[in-house]
């Protein structure tokens, strides 16, 4: 029997590839190999509870790649290069506070979506 949530899971994130991805450069942390793929930018936030009830909010930049397009797992410490009007925004991929650098974007697994810091510009 078709699973029709799966095939419009898929459907949306072929949709987000198509009409609102940008292309940018993913640079695995082990391997030289650059690849320049499609990516949808977006935000993330987090809270975080610190000391003596003190709470702070983390801002992240995540990247949600098809996974079809990447060789393995995202892993902390690679790097993902955008260019914003002119200017290469570098970003690394890092765990959020008490997690991981990834999650998945659905139960369907067709997207990662990848948390990153932005640690530089060129």
């Amino acid at each position: 029997m078709v699973n029709f949530m799966q095939k419009a899971s898929e459907w949306v994130s072929q949709q987000m590839e198509a009409h609102t991805s940008v292309l940018v450069a993913y640079k695995p942390i082990v391997g030289d190999d650059l690849a320049d793929i499609s990516a949808t930018p977006a935000e993330n936030r987090f809270e975080t509870d610190e000391a003596d009830n003190w709470f702070s909010e983390l801002e992240v930049r995540d990247f949600i790649i098809r996974i079809s397009l990447l060789s393995g797992f995202p892993e902390e410490g690679d790097l993902i290069e955008m260019t914003v009007n002119g200017t290469v925004q570098i970003y690394e991929v890092l765990p959020v506070p008490g997690g991981k650098c990834f999650d998945f974007d659905s139960v369907y697994q067709n997207s990662y979506r990848i948390f990153t810091k932005r640690v530089g510009s060129q």
